[in-house]
């Protein structure tokens, strides 16, 4: 780096996601040439994050492929939560809410109740889904457990089937 010679005893480093979106020279020898990998935490790193981001809450276990950002997001999401219900505490409630807005999105307006076909439609699909999965995982054991069913529009979809992973 400019300014600096071998003998200051000075080391950068930098860290990045998105490794493609550098500028080249940063990358030249005697700059930023050493890359380290960092790959996803597993369950244990998971849990280690989310343990030092809520301090003594109690932790579910399904939470699969996310990074640390993605938990600490989640946990800003659940403060939210606590704080739009006037609360300086976080619950399990708000956990869970913390998880939903990362996972599916953020709330949108309720499916039209002026026409109840929609909705009774929306309705009779997921618990349709989750009959057969309960089926499935009574027969055959190779399918989750049906966690929660919703018609609550999240994200891009108007209604869902959740499954509880890990389980």
């Amino acid at each position: 780096m400019d300014g600096f010679t071998p003998d200051t005893g000075v080391v950068f480093i930098g860290a990045t996601n998105r490794a493609d979106l550098l500028d080249p020279a940063l990358m030249r020898p005697g700059r930023f040439d050493r890359k380290v990998r960092m790959p996803k935490p597993d369950t244990n790193g998971r849990y280690e994050i989310l343990r030092l981001q809520l301090r003594d809450k109690k932790l579910a276990r399904d939470l699969p492929g996310l990074v640390g950002a993605d938990l600490a997001n989640i946990v800003n999401e659940a403060q939210l939560s606590a704080v739009r219900a006037g609360r300086t505490e976080l619950t399990r409630r708000d956990v869970y809410a913390g998880v939903d807005r990362f996972t599916q999105g953020e709330l949108r307006p309720s499916l039209p109740t002026s026409n109840r076909l929609p909705v009774l439609a929306f309705a009779a699909k997921e618990a349709g889904i989750a009959l057969v999965a309960s089926l499935l995982r009574a027969r055959h054991g190779r399918i989750e457990p049906v966690e929660r069913v919703s018609i609550q529009p999240k994200g891009r979809s108007l209604s869902r089937t959740l499954f509880a992973r890990g389980t």
